[in-house]
């Protein structure tokens, strides 16, 4: 047997992920993650004209103040720990957008609710 042959298989503790799209209506779109984030990136990568693209951690949220709108050719990185992002045109005909993500090896459906209100109980 091989040294290498004899060494444990590395843990992968982080997979990339990356959604790319266009929204030219008013829906939201709801992106969902297989597992949880530990950084996640959003641009407005529409590359020419006045444009808007609002994100929120839920599509309740898009509706209320809990939310950040990035103009043509902005970006934000977030260090968060999500297993879903909400993204609407607010203006402009048509909007592309990129999300780029660092999940972890959480599984989305063991992570809580955090945007309801279940009295804190797995928080």
């Amino acid at each position: 047997m091989s040294f290498a042959g004899s060494q444990p298989s590395p843990v992968v503790d982080h997979v990339p992920a990356l959604v790319t799209g266009a929204i030219s209506d008013t829906n939201a779109v709801n992106l969902t993650f297989a597992n949880v984030t530990d950084k996640i990136t959003i641009v407005n990568a529409t590359a020419s004209g006045t444009t808007s693209l609002q994100i929120a951690m839920s599509e309740a949220s898009l509706a209320g103040a809990n939310s950040i709108t990035l103009g043509t050719g902005q970006s934000i990185t977030i260090e968060a720990r999500m297993k879903a992002i909400s993204l609407k045109k607010v203006t402009g005909t048509s909007i592309t957008y990129a999300v780029i993500a660092t999940l972890n090896r959480v599984e989305a459906g063991q992570f809580p609710a955090l945007t309801t209100a279940n009295g804190f109980e797995k928080v």
